[in-house]
């Protein structure tokens, strides 16, 4: 819901990307890397419509440099 918290917790190593669902498509996503995950997938922006695929490439190309 709109301005709700979540808390999240992850048990597993890995990137796990997330999106606003009212602002997707205006670039609302973020990535989130768990432990010392190696690269991300490029699979993450499948489905994610708009400027929001843009900067998840983005945002896994960032990843993948660090």
């Amino acid at each position: 819901k709109i301005n709700e918290e979540i808390a999240v917790t992850f048990d597993v190593e890995g990137f796990y990307a997330y999106k606003c669902q009212p602002h997707v498509a205006l670039g609302m996503v973020g990535l989130i890397q768990v432990g010392e995950a190696g690269s991300p997938d490029a699979a993450l922006t499948e489905g994610i419509p708009g400027k929001g695929k843009t900067r998840m490439e983005e945002l896994i190309e960032h990843a993948e440099g660090q």
